[in-house]
């Protein structure tokens, strides 16, 4: 909804006197960047009645407005936390994760990181009751504004009640209100000409069908953010030890495992694992329009690690990846990087599939002595 200036400034003199709202300043020297998409609920002790009103309602609550999200810390680290940091941090020692579902600890140790920030407040135990803050539109060079509303309730109903009148109160923000989960999961809406360069459209289409191929990674995203998760919640919860990447396995019958990561398999249809083996050839990388130069060299490992024995369609299949004039080849890029993120995150898994900008040579950036090859693929001689 949007509110002229007057009405704005109307509204939320009356959230002062109705609920409390009162301004905080935070210094920049917060370690994330605040949204004011997040209202972040902030208590004094834990109190394990909020904890089940959560646990019971924080979907429902959510999902009513998707630009006014409850960050609620204990019930993250109780039921999703240490799923994301396995995705984060695939083969992480359980030591580590034991450590992080200790949560009261954790909880307060967040808590106090953020207060810690604000100007004359430093500990949680200075909070007089629970309260949700939200980052508002600050031009103040030195400091973060804040609103703030204390939590002061009877019962349940009082307290959804609350929630929902906070949501309501305008924030100092001209704008729209936006999602940054959107923002980063946006894709053109036109149709890519089939006249563009192949390697100038090789980022959208990539961009676009992993949308689409990843879909059960997107419905894990859409149930954290219902669930109140964020960038900054994983960010302020989790002090994730260096990404370690693992040796790439390829086996004799051109199965391909990651050893390091608990065995994980990594699988992709034929034709995909076809581009990937061919990649893995040339560590230098090739621009996709120079693939036509290659289609024998494809079509041989096509015939060497499929089962298929209709030469004909093998044939036509390899002739249709080569054509620049077609999306097939990105196509089997977005594949191969789906395999990879719907196990871990990209910040890994950019290692192992095919990247390069626009008109640059294609590659994957593993070092090949990470590269455990039983199979022959990579080095055979057609």
């Amino acid at each position: 909804m949007f509110y002229s200036i007057s009405e704005k400034r109307e509204l939320r003199a009356k959230a002062q006197i109705d609920l409390g709202l009162k301004e905080i300043f935070i210094d920049r020297d917060l370690p994330f960047r605040p949204n004011f998409r997040y209202y972040i609920y902030l208590e004094p002790t834990f109190d394990y009645s909020v904890y089940t009103y959560f646990r019971e309602h924080i979907i429902e609550i959510n999902s009513k407005d998707e630009y006014r999200q409850i960050l609620y810390f204990p019930l993250f680290i109780d039921q999703e936390l240490v799923p994301i940091v396995k995705y984060n941090r695939p083969g992480i020692e359980e030591s580590i994760l034991s450590e992080i579902r200790s949560t009261v600890d954790n909880i307060k140790d967040i808590y106090n990181s953020i207060l810690s920030h604000v100007k004359g407040l430093s500990n949680v135990e200075e909070l007089s009751t629970p309260c949700l803050i939200t980052s508002e539109d600050s031009k103040d060079i030195t400091d973060y504004r804040f609103s703030l509303y204390p939590l002061v309730y009877q019962n349940d109903n009082q307290f959804g009640q609350l929630i929902q009148s906070i949501f309501n109160v305008p924030g100092y923000d001209s704008g729209i209100r936006c999602s940054t989960i959107e923002e980063r999961l946006d894709v053109l809406e036109s149709a890519i000409s089939e006249k563009i360069d192949p390697d100038e459209k090789y980022n959208w289409a990539d961009k676009h069908s992993i949308t689409q191929l990843a879909s059960e990674i997107q419905e894990r995203i859409d149930k954290l953010q219902l669930m109140g998760v964020s960038d900054f919640t994983i960010r302020s919860l989790i002090r994730l030890p260096e990404a370690k990447l693992s040796p790439l396995l390829i086996t004799p019958d051109y199965r391909i495992f990651l050893p390091a990561y608990d065995n994980m398999e990594i699988e992709m249809p034929t034709l995909s694992k076809v581009v990937f083996f061919f990649f893995l050839r040339y560590p230098a990388g090739l621009r996709f329009k120079e693939l036509i130069d290659y289609k024998e060299e494809l079509l041989q490992i096509y015939c060497t690690i499929s089962n298929r024995e209709n030469m004909e369609k093998m044939e036509q299949s390899i002739s249709v990846l080569v054509d620049s004039t077609r999306n097939s080849i990105n196509e089997k890029c977005s594949r191969i990087r789906a395999a990879f993120i719907s196990n871990f995150a990209d910040d890994i898994a950019h290692n192992y599939y095919i990247t390069g900008s626009s008109s640059t040579p294609k590659r994957i950036t593993l070092d090949r002595n990470m590269l455990i090859d039983k199979s022959g693929i990579v080095n055979i001689i057609f």
